[in-house]
């Protein structure tokens, strides 16, 4: 009777334990998303800030350009969209950790609108960049 209860208990915190693990791993992706995506607004900043400034050029409309930054698992998106609505341009800066075979385990976006005159200026994505 000891041994059954002991067994059932053992099942118990076993399962209990890799559900935890798996919870704990998919939030340490999501971090990792979000770490990559502010990583994406750094770079559009530099891209920004450099004389004359690269983003506006670089960045071709609804054409995403993907950033490698730790083999193929860990990227980062920039896109430049136009609003249906507005039809202001915006920044689509994704953040993804992916499995080896492209699966998406994880994924975070920071949208950073252009200003009135559809160029992205340094300020506009300084607001994100260094929001806490």
């Amino acid at each position: 009777m000891l041994a059954l209860l002991i067994l059932i208990l053992g099942s118990t915190l076993l399962t209990s334990s890799q559900r935890d693990l798996f919870f704990q791993r998919q939030q340490q992706a999501r971090d990792q998303a979000d770490l990559l995506a502010r990583s994406g607004l750094e770079h559009a900043n530099f891209l920004a800030s450099q004389v004359p400034s690269q983003i506006n050029s670089t960045l071709a409309e609804n054409s995403p350009r993907e950033y490698q930054v730790s083999g193929t698992t860990e990227v980062f998106i920039l896109e430049r969209r136009r609003d249906g609505v507005t039809s202001r341009q915006a920044l689509i800066v994704t953040g993804q950790v992916r499995q080896t075979n492209g699966t998406v385990l994880a994924s975070r976006t920071y949208v950073v609108p252009f200003g009135v005159d559809n160029i992205l200026q340094p300020p506009e994505l300084e607001t994100l960049v260094y929001a806490k």
